[in-house]
């Protein structure tokens, strides 16, 4: 009789329904093992990673965007009017990021 393949992915998060979104891959791979079905701990974790949603860069949040609005480009200006200069404006800026 030919052996049937087997959704292991599909299979764990049957699992993690069944045991709960807390479980440990541990108790995940031990309940497998039961059904004669071997994963190892990073497949398990990668499943549950996916599971909750989480990005692929593991941040969660959106990367920035580079946008500038007209009033912020108009306050540069003020600022490096005031200044002299956009170098002095950068170093007055980098001293500050520095404070903070």
């Amino acid at each position: 009789m030919p052996r049937t393949k087997v959704n292991k992915a599909a299979k764990i998060r049957e699992t993690f329904a069944r045991l709960g979104a807390a479980a440990r891959p541990k108790d995940v791979i031990a309940e497998l093992a039961g059904h004669k079905i071997e994963v190892s701990s990073a497949q398990v974790s990668n499943v549950k990673a996916t599971m909750n949603g989480h990005r692929k860069n593991g941040h969660g949040r959106p990367a920035k965007s580079g946008t500038v609005s007209i009033t912020e480009l108009f306050e540069a200006k003020k600022l490096t009017d005031s200044l002299g200069s956009i170098e002095r404006a950068q170093g007055a800026l980098a001293a500050l990021a520095k404070l903070q």
